[in-house]
């Protein structure tokens, strides 16, 4: 497969097509056509890992499953390599495929084989040790290593009577003669003992049920294999191993707070570096009237001042400052409560669930979100926003709510300034304009660009997850699919957009008003 970089066009040779069972005229050459035969609960996944590929040079092998001809699904190894110009910019992204359908099916097989063995044995209460004729441990099973206080160490090499006090003399080493658990080497039978004392190396000790049995080779007998468990530890156990998927959930949890915690902090780093600077104009403002009100100002000679005095406030943009500052301060006070949120979440592990739907005025919302956002659209555009005086308020998550009004309002800003041409001014500002409003029961939100508009042939696809218009490293193609994720299926609302090529785009957000 030759993917063309520049172009966006990819080829495809025969073989790849008769590796799925077409002949080469049965398919079209076409951008789309991998990922149209692909697995579509795989293809993300692949799509994503081929772009990390193009962007990062990191060597590619990843595995599959794509449509075959006759309707199975047939697993492809693809192994891909990223071909740069002397100006190290991705030109060609060759894939080579492979069908090893035959080889990941065994080792599925042997894959499901080894872990129903692993499992048994893992997840079995009982320990199992295999020893050969002189008591010498030859495997332990995670359960043994446990029961008997060795923690990581391997046991595998060491004397039965170096683990535990099991009936023979201490410090010595197990013998046929002594030793009950070697007992079935000389009877051929299985060995059964119940409330025996095991001791261990630190002191503690415990009642074991236990079977040794012969283990043969053939109808030779070459050692034991005791199976054990800690009648008096039971309970202990398994509250042992809840704590344990109590952890693995919290470091899923954790993964997850991760990712959450990255929209509120956007608002804390925005806000905090834009207070700074902010307050600084401000300070240089002030000092300068202090300077004036000195009696500066009346007096002409002191022209040069008035001039430094009005020259500062425009400067500064004072007004500008004045209105805004005290917006941008409770949007990181905003920001700064989401994150203490998240955090007492973790706290309250054993409890966990979604916040509360609240009753929200989503004009504040849109003013906090537009504001903290300025840095990414006021190069490129100017904001009017027609704001519902009377719109009631919503009963919804307005975190969430807050992520789709940022996530459309950078949308439109890229839209704007992909549509700019080169020989725009920084004075060529486009349009964003944000209106809300009551429309059969649903407060909407309408969020329009003057860009370039969506192209019809990919306007189907604008909420598919991972697809995205947007070059390597700028999108990930994730937040639409994540909007839509909040208003329709967290909120019973809807979200749609009109577009007109050249012209720009509006997206409306719906949120009942019933709740």
């Amino acid at each position: 497969m030759d993917w063309d970089l520049t172009t966006g066009t990819i080829l495809y040779s025969e073989r790849w097509k008769s590796l799925l069972g077409y002949e080469d005229h049965e398919l079209t050459d076409s951008p789309t056509l991998w990922k149209d035969l692909s697995h579509p609960d795989e293809i993300g996944e692949a799509e994503l890992q081929l772009r990390d590929h193009v962007e990062s040079l990191w060597p590619f092998s990843h595995t599959w499953r794509m449509r075959h001809k006759n309707g199975d699904w047939r697993w492809s190894l693809c192994r891909a390599v990223t071909l740069q110009d002397d100006a190290g910019v991705s030109q060609r992204c060759i894939c080579v495929f492979t069908d090893v359908t035959d080889q990941v099916l065994a080792q599925k097989r042997v894959a499901e084989l080894g872990r129903r063995v692993e499992l048994l044995l893992v997840s079995a209460g009982e320990g199992f040790l295999g020893m050969d004729a002189s008591a010498t441990i030859t495997f332990a099973n995670p359960a043994a290593v446990q029961l008997l206080g060795h923690g990581g160490t391997n046991l595998v090499g060491m004397n039965l009577g170096q683990v535990v006090a099991h009936g023979c003399p201490d410090g010595k080493s197990c013998v046929l003669a002594t030793c009950p658990i070697l007992a079935p080497l000389g009877s051929g039978l299985p060995n059964r003992v119940e409330n025996a004392s095991f001791g261990l190396q630190d002191g503690r000790t415990f009642s074991a049920d236990y079977v040794s049995t012969p283990a043969r080779d053939d109808d030779r007998i070459v050692g034991v294999v005791l199976t054990f468990r800690d009648v008096t530890k039971q309970r202990q156990l398994e509250a042992q191993r809840m704590q344990g998927q109590k952890l693995e959930a919290l470091g899923q949890l954790a993964a997850g707070v991760a990712h959450e915690i990255n929209t509120p902090m956007q608002y804390v780093g925005d806000n905090v570096f834009f207070l700074q600077d902010a307050f600084a104009d401000l300070l240089r403002v002030v000092d300068t009237y202090r300077e004036a009100i000195a009696g500066l100002k009346p007096d002409p000679a002191h022209a040069d001042m008035v001039a430094r005095l009005e020259d500062a406030e425009a400067t500064s943009d004072l007004s500008y400052l004045t209105e805004t500052v005290p917006k941008a301060i409770e949007s990181a006070q905003e920001g700064i409560g989401r994150v203490r949120k998240i955090v007492a979440a973790m706290k309250a592990f054993s409890h966990p669930g979604r916040a509360e739907k609240t009753l929200e005025d989503l004009n504040d919302a849109i003013d906090c979100t537009a504001t903290i956002s300025a840095n990414v659209w006021k190069h490129v555009a100017r904001m009017d926003r027609a704001l519902e005086s009377t719109l009631p308020k919503v009963r919804c998550l307005v975190g969430e709510v807050n992520q789709v009004i940022l996530n459309l309002i950078v949308n439109a800003a890229h839209a704007i300034s992909d549509a700019r041409t080169p020989a725009a001014s920084e004075h060529d500002l486009g349009m964003i304009r944000i209106e809300t409003g009551v429309n059969a029961g649903f407060a909407e939100i309408r969020i329009s660009d003057t860009g370039g508009g969506i192209p019809p042939h990919i306007q189907h696809r604008l909420f598919e997850p991972f697809f995205t218009t947007k070059e390597v490293g700028r999108g990930t193609g994730q937040g639409l699919t994540l909007a839509r994720s909040i208003i329709v299926d967290h909120h019973n609302g809807y979200i749609n957009f009109t577009t007109e090529v050249g012209k720009g785009t509006t997206f409306v957000v719906g949120l009942p008003l019933d709740g």
